[in-house]
This record gives structure tokens, sequence and C-alpha cells, in this order.
């Protein structure tokens, strides 16, 4: 159907996109998301030593509850590691293919 004999072209109709300007590349997407999910994983990451380390204050000497203190520690620091290096991945992945 020929839209111009009605009076309007569909392809003057423009909507801007609330998330940006490049959010609608699978790169501006995976960059939207680990910019959400970085500072929640560094607010969880404070949050699980915190923790860990009043549970390893609290533990009194027990052999089980310092050893399960210092394997929040380690996963809390793991995980941060891994979120953070997925972070800056694709951030050099990014600059070296696409230049941006």
């Amino acid at each position: 159907m020929d839209y111009s004999k009605i009076g309007f072209s569909v392809l003057q109709i423009s909507i801007k996109n609330p998330l940006g300007s490049n959010s609608l590349t699978i790169w501006g997407v995976l960059i939207n998301a680990l910019n959400v999910i970085l500072p929640i994983a560094g607010v969880l990451f404070v949050a699980l030593f915190v923790y860990a380390g009043v549970s390893y204050m609290l533990s009194t000497g027990d052999p089980g509850k310092v050893k399960n203190a210092q394997a929040v520690m380690t996963n809390a620091v793991i995980g941060f590691l891994i979120v953070s290096f997925a972070f800056v991945g694709l951030r050099l992945i990014q600059r070296s293919i696409i230049g941006t």
C-alpha cells in the first residue's frame, strides 16, 4: 500500500530511544547490562564481606564457623573479580573491535 497518497509517510515517524543511542547493538546491551550489574555486585561484595567479617569475629574459635566465614569471604572476592573482569573484558573488546 502506498502511504504517501494518504497524506503521511511511515518513514518520517521517529521515536527516541529511552535507553540511549547505542543500546540496540549487542555491545550496547552488554555494556548497559554490566553498568547495572557492576554496582549491584559491588554492594553485594561489601555486604558479604562485612557479614563474613562479623561471622569470623563471632566464631569464638569454632573451626566450622571460621571455615564458613573464610569461604564466604573467598566466594565474595571471586564473584566480584568475575564481574569486574567481564566488564573490563567487554570494554577492551568494544574498544579494539568497534573503536568507541
